[in-house]
């Protein structure tokens, strides 16, 4: 399996600070697999991604897609 951090970029609008985390992850011949994550950032469990095709699990607050998502950090 590779998990891959594809790109981790900061902005600042204003006063306003954010960042954007894209993360692949491919099994040995770099094929998308699918993946359950947990991201956390500043304390807080973030479980929604900009990826279209997610499914959150409120309860635990984690999410599954497949192969890929991009996520915007406080």
């Amino acid at each position: 399996m590779v998990l891959r951090v594809i790109a981790l970029s900061f902005w600042i609008a204003g006063t306003v600070q954010a960042a954007q985390l894209v993360v692949e992850v491919a099994d040995d011949k770099e094929s998308p697999m699918p993946l359950r994550a947990w991201v956390e950032s500043d304390g807080k469990r973030l479980y929604e991604p900009l990826s279209e095709v997610s499914i959150p699990y409120l309860k635990d607050r984690s999410f599954s897609c497949y192969g890929t998502f991009t996520m915007e950090l406080p």
